[in-house]
């Protein structure tokens, strides 16, 4: 009798357990589903943040490039290894086309022409880079009336 009795204490128990396991394993698989979506959501916007992340890291080296390339044509204009209109052509091949910088450039410059707007780009990109360096700004001068003196025998 003792034996039937903890038999039937046993199945009761595991009964109880089996019942109130089934009946919150639906709520439970629920929860866990729900956080499994959001974990998912989370590591698809890791992803996506890494990817825009990257490339805005592509996007700064491209900028610092073409700034070092710009600093090296004003050094090579400084020098007289090159011309005003070749450090225009130089800094104009730096850009992607770009009509909105063109017209930019043209309203801050008052520019007739693209070539005129990107001399004016070299000269002030010289002139604002100059610091306390004389041979700079003295080279800024003579770019200047360069370019004045080719706009006014410009055909």
């Amino acid at each position: 009798m003792k034996a039937l009795g903890r038999l039937c204490l046993c199945g009761g128990i595991i009964g109880v357990l089996l019942f109130v396991s089934t009946s919150g394993a639906s709520s439970l698989a629920a929860r866990l589903g729900q956080h499994v979506t959001e974990l998912l959501s989370l590591y698809r916007q890791i992803e996506e943040g890494t990817s825009w992340g990257e490339e805005l890291e592509r996007r700064s080296r491209e900028v610092f490039h073409r700034l070092q390339t710009r600093y090296e044509i004003i050094d090579d204009v400084t020098a007289g290894r090159a011309t005003l209109l070749e450090a225009a052509a130089r800094f104009r091949g730096l850009e992607t086309p770009n009509e909105p910088l063109a017209q930019l450039l043209r309203s801050i410059y008052g520019c007739a022409s693209d070539e005129e707007c990107r001399c004016r780009q070299v000269i002030a990109f010289l002139s604002h880079n100059s610091g306390d360096n004389p041979k700079r700004q003295a080279r800024a001068a003579e770019l200047e009336r360069e370019l004045s003196d080719y706009l006014e025998y410009a055909p």
